[in-house]
């Protein structure tokens, strides 16, 4: 998600609606009414988040208050809680953005399954196992095929979000994987999650990303950027856009300060705060440029870039994948068509407008969040030029095996720094053949 201050073989709103339903627990209770009149005041902040700070008023055409009405139907018609949040789920989902989610109440614990798996072209693998994990135990493995979970296909275009919903939104306790080593025969396994009790009281800021939360992260103490070198080429990782003062990032960058060329590596980067994307393209651009425009409710805005110290203008190679998300697709799309960059690597996902997370809280004596993420701008580069549901095409397509993540091996990384020291070399002809 760009901050501000793609479905299978169903349609993505049926499947996520059914992984809803699936997720949800089923309440045949006495209170049934008591939720009832909870979601209904729930149901009103989040209409009037989006009604307020949704960047399209018209909804694509959509009359937003009949849908609010017809909600509210749904839920006094409810029979169980199911049907309740299913209904609220429902109507943020028919608005078809990428960045408007609604989080029902009740996210009071976390889910550990042990492993990430991401698109690699239009198949799902596993490229992290956790050690003394859940996946770990149950014999999953770098490299493996997923094929589908807890019935659902996996697919590129609803795997991202699949997984969302069963980590984050309404965190499922085990998973049924059937998935393929190697190539071979099919196999299933029942996955128990890691359950980890948290708080009930949760602030939850206009910062929350959904996007963040994707992969399944059991250390707080993941490092955010690093850097090396190798001869003269530098490598500098960026997992997410997250602003922090500027003797923090010039330091980093002044050791990679002499390099020839670079490689930005914005693989599996969520996104994060317009403000970092302005801060950390100003080390790689040597003139003041507007990058794009934000067209929200509001007066429209851009996104400005002006030139920092250390100033890095030389020939870069961007590697991205299949979760490389909103502000790091704006990043490694500015650079490319400012033919300062060849992006390298998997197609982006397409999730590229700027958002915010409302947060709300329910309860008295147990005080539980929910809250809704709401896309307030579109992201415009000139010659109108959307990526929401388009993504960045790298300039050069590579995709990892399942033999080159069951090895460990990181053939994109490989053909990054090759390029780099083509370009290298092809601008040290070319300054001497102009002597």
């Amino acid at each position: 998600m760009c901050r501000l201050r793609r479905g299978g073989f169903v349609p993505k709103t049926l499947l996520l609606i059914a992984i809803f339903l699936l997720i949800v627990p089923v309440c045949f209770c006495a209170d049934l009414n008591f939720e009832k009149g909870r979601a209904r005041l729930i149901l009103d902040d989040v209409s009037k988040d989006i009604d307020k700070n949704y960047f399209d008023p018209t909804f694509g055409g959509m009359d937003w208050k009949a849908m609010v009405a017809e909600t509210r139907q749904k839920i006094d018609a409810a029979q169980n809680t199911n049907q309740i949040y299913t209904a609220i789920f429902a109507l943020v989902n028919k608005l078809g953005n990428s960045h408007t989610m609604f989080m029902a109440p009740g996210r009071i614990v976390d889910i550990s399954f042990g492993f990430n798996a991401k698109a690699y072209g239009d198949r799902i693998y596993i490229y992290e196992i956790k050690k003394k994990s859940s996946a770990e135990a149950a014999g999953l493995k770098e490299g493996d095929q997923i094929l589908s979970v807890n019935g659902f296909n996996a697919v590129r275009d609803s795997f991202d979000l699949m997984m969302l919903y069963f980590r984050v939104l309404h965190p499922a306790h085990a998973l049924d994987i059937e998935y393929s080593r190697n190539g071979g025969a099919s196999q299933k396994l029942h996955l128990e999650a890691k359950v980890r009790e948290k708080a009930a009281v949760t602030d939850l800021t206009d910062s929350f990303n959904f996007w963040d939360m994707l992969r399944d992260i059991e250390s707080d103490n993941e490092v955010t950027y690093h850097y090396k070198m190798e001869g003269d080429i530098g490598y500098l990782q960026i997992p997410r856009f997250v602003y922090y003062d500027d003797g923090f990032i010039s330091g980093l960058l002044k050791k990679v300060s002499n390099s020839k060329a670079i490689v930005v590596d914005l693989r599996g980067n969520p996104g994060g705060a317009v403000k970092a994307l302005e801060d950390i393209a100003g080390y790689f651009e040597p003139q003041p440029v507007v990058v794009a425009d934000l067209q929200g409710r509001k007066k429209p805005e851009q996104i400005k870039v002006k030139p920092k110290n250390p100033n890095l203008p030389v020939p870069m190679v961007i590697l991205v994948d299949s979760q490389s998300f909103s502000c790091a697709e704006l990043f490694a799309r500015h650079f490319q068509r400012e033919g300062r960059a060849i992006v390298v690597g998997d197609h982006t996902a397409g999730y590229a407008t700027a958002a915010n997370f409302y947060s709300h809280k329910v309860g008295v004596d147990t005080i539980v969040p929910y809250g809704v993420q709401v896309a307030t701008a579109r992201v415009i580069f000139p010659g109108n030029e959307d990526l929401e549901k388009k993504g960045v095409t790298p300039d050069q397509l590579c995709l990892p095996t399942s033999a080159d993540l069951a090895a460990g091996k990181d053939p994109c990384k490989d053909k990054a720094y090759a390029i780099a020291a083509d370009l290298i070399k092809k601008g040290t002809a070319q300054s001497a053949a102009g002597k």
